[in-house]
């Protein structure tokens, strides 16, 4: 099971007094992703990283935007984008949050993807 091989890993690398980077957290989403498991934790350790002052950088809000795709958690990825991502969207984080609102054919969550692309444009 790799998000929960990726979770002790990560666990392991905080025990030895490792601190994450965006690189190591995005590679964590990205694991959990694969399998479309570990949202709760996942957040949890975005939380944290910030806590230590991290600054998660677009990569690290694209894995966090494709694991709720993959968990089939839109409204989810739609509050992470506006609550903590800049405007206008990164093209990466649009595609994210498309993929996040395809995956559940949640067609009353398309106006927002819509606006994001027109502020993109509009910049």
């Amino acid at each position: 099971d790799l998000a929960r091989w990726a979770f002790e890993l990560y666990d392991e690398m905080a025990g030895l007094g490792l601190k994450p980077n965006n690189y190591i957290l995005s590679s964590l989403l990205a694991a959990c992703a694969r399998e479309g498991r570990g949202l709760p934790r996942a957040k949890r350790s975005v939380q944290e990283f910030v806590e230590q002052g991290g600054r998660p950088n677009n990569a690290t809000w694209t894995s966090l935007i494709s694991l709720c795709a993959a968990c089939r958690e839109p409204d989810e990825a739609l509050l992470i984008a506006r609550e903590h991502c800049e405007r206008p969207l990164d093209p990466y984080i649009r595609s994210a949050i498309c993929s996040a609102i395809a995956s559940t054919g949640r067609a009353d969550l398309a106006p927002h993807a819509s606006r994001w692309q027109s502020e993109a444009a509009a910049a």
